[in-house]
């Protein structure tokens, strides 16, 4: 499985997270701050597209976590909702046919996952996985 350079760096900027909220493992809930770091990225386009102003959700996530209890390991690997909700990224980039892995196809993977503050937040506004999967559908492929 490829990862394109965006990708990439999403799970990167989700290691960072992890280490700031002193949490032992990356959880879906930073992946999507992750994901939320690039104002102009397609993942806060996506979220507009739908309705959902990017900064105030991440203004929400932030303020529904919490820091971890104990000090982060030296080396800090995906925790087991964050490895299913890549399980789901690959589904859904499968599903829309592409090539690479984008940031887009984990917005989809750990919406999919459901079990993280950050989809619960978007679901109270109204935000469902079909209404962001038909807003992938109309991005460029290429991208």
């Amino acid at each position: 499985m490829e990862f394109n350079d965006d990708a990439k760096t999403v799970i990167l900027h989700a290691q960072d997270v992890a280490l700031d909220f002193e949490d032992a493992f990356i959880s879906p809930d930073h992946i999507l701050l992750a994901l939320l770091r690039d104002e102009n990225g397609e993942v806060c386009q996506v979220l507009s597209t739908v309705g959902m102003v990017p900064a105030k959700f991440k203004s929400e996530l932030l303020f529904n976590m919490k820091k971890g209890l104990k000090p982060p390991p030296e080396e800090m690997g995906l925790g087991p909702d964050a490895k299913r909700a890549f399980d789901w990224t690959y589904e859904e980039m499968s599903m829309l046919r592409s090539d690479a892995l984008a940031p887009r196809h984990v917005l989809l993977g750990v919406m999919r996952q459901g079990k993280n503050k950050g989809t619960r937040i978007l679901q109270e506004h109204g935000i469902t996985v079909s209404m962001v999967r038909d807003a992938v559908k109309k991005m460029n492929p290429a991208k």
